[in-house]
């Protein structure tokens, strides 16, 4: 039950790229290089996908809260 709250949480701050990184890190738990693979990134890509990616969650966390 808390994953499909976290996956709604994420779907409803982010899209695309985003989203399904965030879902595999923190949803699925895989590691950044696992992440990269099943998305055929490098490694320093996913870390700066997931960067951005958190960002934008909580820039849209933050606007729903004011």
């Amino acid at each position: 039950m808390l994953c499909r709250e976290i996956e709604e949480s994420i779907d409803r701050y982010t899209t695309g790229t985003y989203a399904l990184a965030l879902k595999y890190r923190y949803i699925e738990g895989l590691t950044y290089d696992q992440v990269g693979r099943r998305m055929d990134y490098s490694n320093t890509h996913v870390r700066r996908l997931l960067d951005e990616a958190l960002d934008r969650y909580a820039k849209g966390w933050g606007e729903e809260r004011e």
